[in-house]
């Protein structure tokens, strides 16, 4: 028996993501603490942005939406933005590590 031919189309390869700002890229976040606390200060997705963009980050309530869904991560420069506006730190909005737990 003779073997089927190979097939002489190219896989396309995929590169991993890349490591933004010295942390893994989508890191876990708490998505309810982002809408709560803006939902406590009373601020709209549209007011949120408007802060961030004054800060010198270009982002959308759209985008502000995927982070209180859990959809996606902000980046190390979004996030430090977003604290200021909402007045929270870091550590309460990014989920620890197990490895940080345990330690």
């Amino acid at each position: 028996m003779s073997k089927p031919p190979k097939s002489t189309k190219k896989r396309k390869t995929v590169a991993p993501p890349k490591n933004v700002g010295g942390r893994p890229p989508n890191l876990p976040i708490r998505p309810a603490v982002i809408r709560a606390k803006r939902e406590e200060l009373r601020l709209s997705r549209g007011q949120v942005e408007a802060r961030m963009r004054a800060l010198g980050v270009n982002v959308t309530g759209s985008t502000i939406y995927l982070w209180e869904k859990g959809k996606h991560s902000p980046s190390d420069e979004s996030l430090a933005a977003l604290c200021a506006v909402l007045g929270l730190k870091t550590s309460e909005i990014l989920v620890e590590s197990k490895a940080k737990a345990s330690a």
